[in-house]
């Protein structure tokens, strides 16, 4: 059972990211600090202790806010080996591998995960308590995936081969359907438009769009999603739907036969789309 000490917050940067904050009382963790002018005002005014930070990849709009925050604060970086990110936190820096756990508060544990595909070194964050096991479908644990896996969609195929990405979010989706997930960018509803171009009268795309448009009216953010909803509504985890196959090889105009490569054809059409 998730630990319910835990708050976690989103707080938008740049053009569509969010920089989710993990809190137990004032203590925090960021997640992906593409811009930390914010992260660090937000801490200032909330009268919050900064306990360390958490990268996904190396993308400048998740690690571009490092250099100005580690001058603020003196935290450890936890991140996937790569060169821009190990320069970018200096003596900060701490690799994480698969398999690998940090404690991030008393009874707070995150597992990392390698999740390639949009990019090589990409890892995702699983947190939950400690004693939990996430590999036994525990109920609610709390993704942190980057931009492997979006809302209703999933990051662009920068490094790839299409299997190894379908693996990384094929494993993602075997996480327990209460799973929550909180991805880095606010791109939902653009994602079921797309994905609504492609299947207009799909019930459950019909349904996250009447419930995404509710909450961005309200001026909410659409994050997190679950596992369950992704798995109900995200055409990536759905290319073995005969009806979408269907159209992806009339899209394509050759025969595709494997899932990896209806996986590559659906990214290009994503890809393509205006």
């Amino acid at each position: 059972m998730t630990n319910p000490t835990i708050n976690i917050t989103p707080l938008p940067i740049l053009a569509s990211n969010y920089l989710w904050l993990i809190r137990q009382d004032l203590h925090v963790w960021a997640v992906d600090p593409g811009d930390s002018v914010e992260l660090c005002k937000y801490i200032k005014s909330e009268g919050l202790k900064l306990k360390g930070v958490l990268i996904t990849h190396s993308h400048n709009d998740h690690v571009g806010g490092l250099e100005y925050l580690l001058q603020a604060y003196q935290v450890p970086v936890y991140a996937p080996r790569h060169p821009k990110i190990e320069a970018l936190a200096a003596s900060f820096f701490r690799a994480v591998d698969e398999g690998d756990k940090l404690q991030l508060f008393e009874g707070v544990e995150a597992c990392v995960w390698h999740v390639p595909g949009h990019l090589d070194e990409h890892v995702a964050f699983i947190v939950n308590e400690a004693d939990s096991d996430i590999d036994k479908k525990a109920a609610g644990p709390h993704l942190f995936c980057g931009d492997t896996l979006f809302s209703a969609g999933c990051g662009r195929m920068f490094a790839g081969p299409a299997e190894l990405y379908l693996s990384s979010l094929l494993r993602l989706a075997a996480l327990p359907d209460a799973t929550k997930v909180y991805c880095a960018h606010e791109y939902t509803l653009a994602n079921l438009e797309w994905a609504l171009s492609l299947l207009p009268a799909d019930a459950a795309l019909l349904d996250k769009k009447r419930r995404v448009q509710d909450l961005l009216d309200k001026g909410l953010a659409s994050l997190p999603s679950t596992i369950r909803d992704e798995k109900q509504a995200n055409l990536f985890l759905r290319t073995d739907e005969k009806a979408l196959r269907q159209i992806l090889s009339k899209w394509h105009k050759l025969q595709l036969n494997s899932a990896d490569e209806y996986f590559s054809v659906l990214r290009q059409h994503k890809d393509h789309w205006a």
